[in-house]
């Protein structure tokens, strides 16, 4: 991939060089109109269709176990222990006990996506199929007293672990309450994370789906600004907008077809 851009008033908010300006020439017809859309604006369009696709696309998520050391359980008292997961984390199908000890320098931990952690993302619990509509955006709700979990990816599970102890989920904190009796031991997840952005960019559908809704806000700005083109061009805004709704539809109804993996909410 090419050269990370930033967003000039979101300090981590990036994209790529080279997908932008693939979405560039998808909104120029090859440069065939003399128009240089906003780079802001493409970089927010950018990471709100991967906010989408998180939620509705089986290519934006990857199951993976995960361990949690013991000090990332928060006691509230004798009786009541919780997780705050991070936000990249947008489905967990079981909680584990292992005695078996993890060395955890010896894996990966997983950092979460920029846009995720430091926009105030949600997190993403799914019930049933992804396509079922039954899934639930949540807004997380964080405060300066959240001890948010760090995770560390298990390539192998070799590790002996129970059946899975009963927890709760708490939707505005993003926290995992247990429910079993817990004793101090590790903790080993099954979980559903995001991937990262750029792992989308070659992700035809999306660049459709981003290139669709970037021709509709700028059908928007079109109507809602004057813009002197270079000859006195006038660009038709309802050109863009059409263009914009067939891609748009077509990337959705693609979504649907394609989403149908079974990401079950926990007991």
């Amino acid at each position: 991939m090419g050269t990370n851009v930033k967003k000039d008033d979101f300090n981590d908010i990036t994209a790529d060089r080279l997908f932008i300006d693939k979405l560039i020439n998808g909104i120029t017809i090859g440069g065939a109109i003399p128009f240089q859309p906003p780079l802001d604006y493409l970089i927010m369009t950018i990471h709100e269709s991967y906010k989408k696709f998180v939620r509705y696309y089986d290519d934006a998520v990857t199951r993976c176990f995960v361990a949690v050391r013991n000090e990332n359980v928060e006691s509230v008292d004798s009786l009541n222990k919780h997780i705050t997961l991070p936000e990249f984390i947008v489905a967990v199908n079981r909680v584990h006990t292992t005695e078996s000890p993890i060395n955890f320098d010896a894996h990966n931990r997983l950092k979460p996506d920029l846009l995720l952690h430091n926009r105030g993302m949600f997190g993403q619990y799914i019930n049933g199929s992804m396509d079922s509509g039954a899934s639930t955006s949540i807004s997380v709700n964080r405060d300066r007293n959240d001890h948010i979990a760090a995770v560390y990816e298990l390539t192998t599970l070799d590790y002996m672990y129970d059946e899975g102890i009963s927890v709760s989920y708490n939707k505005l904190k993003h926290r995992l309450q247990l429910l079993s009796e817990y004793r101090g031991q590790p903790l080993v997840l099954e979980v559903y994370r995001s991937v990262e952005i750029s792992t989308l960019y070659d992700d035809d559908i999306f660049f459709d789906y981003t290139l669709g809704k970037s021709l509709l806000g700028l059908a928007h700005m079109l109507d809602s600004f004057q813009f002197n083109m270079p000859g006195s061009v006038e660009i038709n805004r309802t050109s863009f907008e059409s263009r914009g709704e067939r891609l748009v539809e077509e990337a959705t109804r693609v979504l649907k077809e394609e989403t149908d993996s079974p990401i079950m909410l926990m007991p």
